[in-house]
């Protein structure tokens, strides 16, 4: 999977165009309303910037025992039940907003999510603009700590998710999941094949590796856990000129893990077991989180 400079920029500063946030009872955007309809909202938001010194000293208390709960949306929110990460955000690139006729990007929760009452969604279509030129848009969801959070100390993310192809455009074959470290310019990031039915997804942090679409720093990703400041999961595909790819995923039970600690096999926060038929859950396209 390549792309472009412009990604880099938008990791590496925290900025995201057509950036959107989900609070409670509502679905909405930080700079105009956008995201559904073919257009997105203007500007977007600046995340865990550099300038002026960064986002300021490490939050304490991580001390590498149990698990960091980063959603099981149980609390009908898109709020991480981790207090130092703050609400879930979503976002589409390359090109900048407003998007191209036709191109959307939303993130409602769904229902059911495994096992439970909720999960997070991430609905979309995007388009590579026809110029002769790839561009390779895409689309995420994050979520940013309040100045940096040390994750060290644990050694896997462990998620449930689920993909369904829409529309006719390109599917998703691959997902990833970023974590993103500002102060150390960099970000460490794993790919993972995509599940047309709920799945259990454990991933080791020590086979995250920097994007192979710029040149490496020398940091260790044992160094970005230490100063991490973003956690968000992409979706993109190498598209050709004027081609699409659409799609939703959801995603559920979200937790960064200590070593020795609860078994991936066992019981999730929800309450159901990895083990167990998940139930499928329908997209609830344009929702507000309090159904209406």
């Amino acid at each position: 999977m390549r792309r472009s400079p412009l990604l880099l920029l938008l990791v590496a500063s925290g900025l995201a165009t057509a950036v959107g946030c989900i609070d409670v009872g509502s679905v909405m955007m930080l700079s105009g309303k956008g995201g559904t309809g073919g257009k997105a909202g203007a500007g977007g938001v600046t995340g865990a910037g550099l300038a002026g010194g960064g986002r300021g000293g490490a939050t304490a208390g991580s001390a590498g025992t149990g698990s960091i709960l980063l959603g099981d949306f149980e609390n009908h929110t898109a709020r991480p039940q981790d207090t130092r990460f703050a609400n879930y955000q979503f976002y589409a690139y390359n090109p900048n907003s407003p998007l191209p006729a036709g191109a959307f990007v939303n993130s409602p929760l769904v229902a059911p999510g495994y096992n439970s009452n909720y999960g997070l969604g991430l609905n979309w279509e995007v388009i590579d603009v026809k110029d002769n030129a790839p561009n390779y848009p895409g689309v995420g969801v994050r979520t940013l700590a309040t100045g940096f959070v040390d994750l060290s100390g644990y050694d896997r993310i462990v998620f449930a998710h689920q993909y369904t192809h829409t529309g006719t455009c390109q599917a998703v074959q691959m997902l990833s999941v970023h974590i993103g470290c500002d102060e150390l310019h960099t970000s460490f990031e794993k790919s993972f094949p995509v599940s047309a039915t709920w799945t259990i997804t454990s991933i080791p942090f020590s086979t995250f590796a920097e994007p192979t679409y710029v040149a490496p720093t020398g940091h260790t990703v044992w160094e970005c856990l230490a100063l991490t400041q973003t956690v968000y999961f992409q979706a993109q595909v190498d598209l050709t000129d004027g081609d699409c790819a659409s799609g939703s995923l959801s995603l559920d039970n979200i937790e960064i893990r200590a070593p020795a600690t609860d078994s991936d096999a066992g019981a999730m926060r929800d309450g159901a077991s990895f083990d167990d038929a998940a139930p499928d859950g329908a997209t609830l396209d344009g929702a507000t989180l309090d159904g209406a």
